[in-house]
């Protein structure tokens, strides 16, 4: 069975999101410069997330295929 984009645009952003929160645990747990390390990608998830849910509100099959693409780019291992 084929899944829709709008249901695998729906699991990845659960997917990034639960990374998000997971590196935010990590920049927390560390200091200075390491905390720092984490801002930028966080500010990347944050931003990709931020795109696919207004994607995915707005209906428009070209920015969820945008967003979904953007999302997938976020590997799996931390």
């Amino acid at each position: 069975m084929t899944e829709s984009v709008g249901a695998k645009l729906l699991s990845e952003i659960e997917r990034v999101s639960a990374k998000r929160e997971r590196w935010r645990g990590y920049a927390a747990e560390n200091e200075g410069s390491a905390r720092a390390a984490f801002g930028p990608a966080l500010m990347m998830m944050t931003a990709a997330i931020d795109s696919a849910k207004a994607a995915f509100a707005s209906g428009d099959p070209v920015e969820a295929i945008q967003a979904l693409a953007a999302l997938e780019g976020f590997d799996t291992s931390d």
